[in-house]
């Protein structure tokens, strides 16, 4: 099984390039385009790891990051 990872990032070519990358790396990348989504997503999955954008609309990554925690 491989582990999984999120991805909260809004930007398109961010996502592209790294997903791409860690697909290959042999991780299941899940990606979503804002934190609250984000945190959404983690009341239906558990990520091995979360990589979080500096730069999100709505909630700033360190809300996120706490609200993670």
């Amino acid at each position: 099984m491989k582990p999984r990872l999120l991805m909260v990032t809004a930007q398109g070519s961010v996502l592209a390039g790294y997903a791409g990358f860690l697909r290959e790396a042999g991780y299941e990348v899940q990606s979503v385009p804002t934190a609250v989504r984000g945190l959404a997503t983690l009341n239906v999955t558990s990520p091995a790891t979360i990589l979080v954008d500096l730069h999100l609309p709505e909630v700033s990554s360190a809300e996120a990051a706490a609200q993670i925690k």
